[in-house]
């Protein structure tokens, strides 16, 4: 061999190293970022930065009361889901999409029941889309209904390949995309860590999958049982689906990145409680639910002032929690209904925090334990019958 060729070979080689190296340079560079940028997250113990309040009279700076109407005086169920639009209210109610005004008052439907264009069997979640023009609504299907922010006129549907799952949340991504989460593999593999699930999937705007997120490591409880993902100012949302203590995501300018890492201590329900005795994790969940641990954060969303967080204690009681923005002082109170809470936060915007509320009957702010549902009855006389609709409470919470 002479020594041109013979250099050649030597600097195709080195080439080759320098290019591997690169390479790999790249690949551990975007590891540590990942795991430096978990690492970072602030840990919320919402135990220990709040305190049990007794009463909610010095935590309230403003109490705004908004009784839905239906269309024609007719029923609605209450909401699941809200989605703050300006001052117009957008319920997800049994499935439908509803737009109130700020009052309270109907104003349209958002599609409709039926199997022809622009309509659906049943909606599972909602959300604004970046650039705050249109509606995307996620069917049961795993497929996107788009509509028109301003009048609801039907934009389109975006099909994806999402096969033997359910999508329960929708979260906007830039130029039109979308991400949705999926809590579990199909009931066969519900059990199964051994080969990864990612629960968090984005799209492009078209329904190509272009990334896959959140593996999944112990059994997530699915919405129906908690909100996953809530609207919060400035239609930034906040997704939360793990069943004990854990990180929760933020979706914000159209990407997604981690907000906080919530956590009970060892008060947390332990780690894949649900799947450690074998068998259907599903039929552990009663367990679960009446056990003394502190489980599903959910439902969190922040105000500028505030952020709130729900989570369940001992017996199925439904814990609310509210903390300032820098996350270290706030507090919680308990809450039991009729089977029930009385009242679930849905959404907030730039000043309040919205719940809505539906239990019937209750008059006597002496039988309630939720010490918000004692002021709307002591002190706006609120008292739902068993026909009436349900009502949205926006709720300005002060800690200063």
């Amino acid at each position: 061999m002479n020594k041109s060729k013979f250099r050649e070979q030597i600097m195709r080689i080195k080439t080759h190293h320098l290019l591997f190296f690169f390479i790999l340079l790249i690949l551990l560079t975007s590891c540590k970022q990942r795991s430096v940028r978990n690492e970072n997250v602030a840990t919320i113990d919402l135990l220990n930065i709040t305190k049990i309040a007794d009463s909610l009279n010095n935590y309230i700076g403003d109490i705004k009361v908004i009784r839905l109407h239906g269309k024609d005086s007719l029923a609605i169920v209450s909401p699941n889901k809200l989605l703050i639009n300006n001052d117009n209210i957008i319920a997800l109610s049994a499935g439908k999409v509803i737009d109130f005004n700020e009052d309270g008052k109907f104003v349209r439907y958002i599609g409709r029941i039926g199997r022809g264009s622009g309509e659906y069997v049943h909606i599972l979640d909602f959300c604004i889309n970046f650039s705050k023009t249109e509606l995307f609504c996620l069917d049961t299907h795993n497929n996107l209904l788009r509509y028109d922010l301003t009048d609801g006129t039907y934009l389109g549907e975006v099909t994806t390949d999402l096969k033997g799952i359910t999508a329960t949340s929708v979260l906007p991504l830039e130029d039109n995309g979308f991400a949705l989460f999926v809590a579990n593999p199909s009931q066969s593999q519900i059990s199964d860590f051994d080969n990864g699930f990612c629960c968090l999937k984005s799209f492009d705007s078209k329904g190509n999958l272009i990334d896959e997120q959140l593996e999944r490591t112990d059994f997530n409880i699915s919405p129906g049982i908690v909100n996953q993902s809530n609207q919060c100012e400035n239609n930034s949302y906040i997704l939360s689906y793990r069943p004990g203590s854990g990180i929760c995501y933020q979706s914000k300018k159209g990407r997604i990145f981690p907000y906080a890492n919530l956590s009970f201590g060892k008060r947390s329900i332990p780690y894949r409680i649900a799947v450690q005795k074998g068998g259907d994790p599903w039929n552990m969940i009663g367990n679960i639910f009446t056990s003394d641990y502190y489980k599903c954060p959910s439902a969190v969303c922040y105000s500028s002032d505030v952020v709130y967080c729900a989570a369940f204690g001992k017996n199925s009681s439904l814990w609310n929690f509210i903390f300032d923005r820098s996350f270290t002082s706030g507090i919680r109170w308990r809450s039991y209904g009729n089977g029930a809470a009385p009242m679930a936060a849905l959404a907030a915007d730039k000043d309040y925090i919205f719940f809505s509320y539906s239990e019937t009957n209750q008059s006597d702010p002496s039988e309630t334990e939720d010490l918000l549902q004692r002021i709307l009855i002591s002190k706006y006389h609120l008292v739902l019958h068993d026909y009436d609709n349900p009502v949205i409470i926006g709720v300005k919470f002060k800690l200063r």
